[in-house]
């Protein structure tokens, strides 16, 4: 981006990109405005009008629309859906009146938009990079807010982007750390006053000495002396010098060992299950493969009772006698 020596009304606070018309990279600016213009800086020398020779992507083969000077035109249509006759500027295809014209904040101070610049908020000049942290006072800094150019109060706007909000804070605390270390050998010489002074009361005294001496020795060691024979101690001081089977013969208890031997106390023993076969396990576990036969009870047969047995007997006896007679049925056609 080129460098000028001008005072702009504001300085880009976007990220830069690269212009082919140009030929380089310049900075954006992230306010918006109400009239269509450019959103990137202009270098004082590729403003206004210029010629198709003047682009950094000129073309010879290509055809460029050019009035009687041979200045480039505007490529855009009006409304009654012809070329607009204007002449572009500032190496964009576009006149003043279609969005090429310069970017509010891009404008050279002038008189004339000096008092433009004046009317401006603290804040739209803090946005447009008119002013820095540094121009703002500590009472601006500490509340996060920007002084109003009518009443002189501090006013805090709404949704401020963190990135202002963190400036803000970092100058705070780097004008803090300033004003302490600028104050350091000030305040270590009032102290070393105060301690040494015969005139200052003696309780004054004692806490600007122990001040000094702390600052510079660091603070006494606070230390609890622990009488001997402490009950606590004799406790740890035991357990920490005998072994657990010295213990057992204190308290008069069978060490493990001997109770193991003796069998009072149970040995820690694992149960092994005898190793089978698949056959072995298959028939242990399915009680119906164990057995060769299965027993179920005898059917028994469903007999007629008595009675009917009687009646078909009398029944039978009949049809003989029919038969003999020659009038019945045989006795095949009976009615069971």
């Amino acid at each position: 981006m080129t460098r000028t020596a001008v005072e702009l009304l504001g300085k880009p606070d976007g990220p830069e990109v690269f212009v082919p018309e140009m030929g380089l990279e310049v900075g954006t600016f992230t306010q918006t405005h109400e009239k269509p213009c450019l959103t990137w800086h202009v270098p004082l020398e590729m403003r206004g009008d210029f010629r198709p020779t003047d682009l950094a992507n000129y073309k010879p083969e290509r055809s460029y629309r050019t009035n009687a000077f041979g200045k480039v035109l505007c490529y855009a249509k009006t409304q009654a859906d012809e070329y607009c006759q204007n002449k572009a500027v500032n190496r964009f295809p576009r006149c003043i009146k279609h969005g090429g014209s310069l970017h509010p904040l891009d404008k050279v101070v002038t008189e004339e938009n000096s008092a433009e610049k004046d009317s401006m908020t603290r804040y739209q000049q803090f946005k447009a990079k008119l002013i820095t942290v540094e121009d703002l006072d500590d009472e601006e800094l500490a509340m996060g807010g920007f002084r109003s150019n009518k009443n002189g109060k501090v006013y805090r706007p709404k949704n401020v982007p963190r990135e202002i909000m963190q400036a803000m804070q970092k100058a705070i605390f780097e004008r803090a750390n300033a004003e302490l270390k600028g104050g350091v050998v000030k305040a270590a010489k009032t102290l070393v006053d105060l301690a040494t002074d015969d005139t200052v009361d003696d309780a004054s005294r004692l806490r600007a000495s122990q001040d000094s001496q702390e600052r510079n020795l660091g603070k006494a060691k606070q230390t609890e002396p622990v009488a001997p024979g402490s009950p606590w101690e004799e406790v740890f001081s035991g357990i920490a010098q005998i072994s657990r089977e010295e213990s057992r013969k204190i308290r008069e208890v069978e060490s493990s060992r001997e109770a193991i031997e003796s069998g009072s106390e149970p040995v820690d023993a694992e149960i092994v299950e005898e190793k089978k076969s698949p056959e072995e396990r298959m028939h242990s576990r399915d009680p119906a493969i164990l057995s060769p036969t299965i027993e179920r009870p005898e059917f028994e047969y469903d007999t007629p009772p008595s009675d009917i047995v009687e009646e078909f007997m009398a029944a039978a006896e009949q049809a003989e006698e029919d038969a003999a007679q020659g009038d019945s049925l045989p006795i095949d056609d009976l009615d069971w």
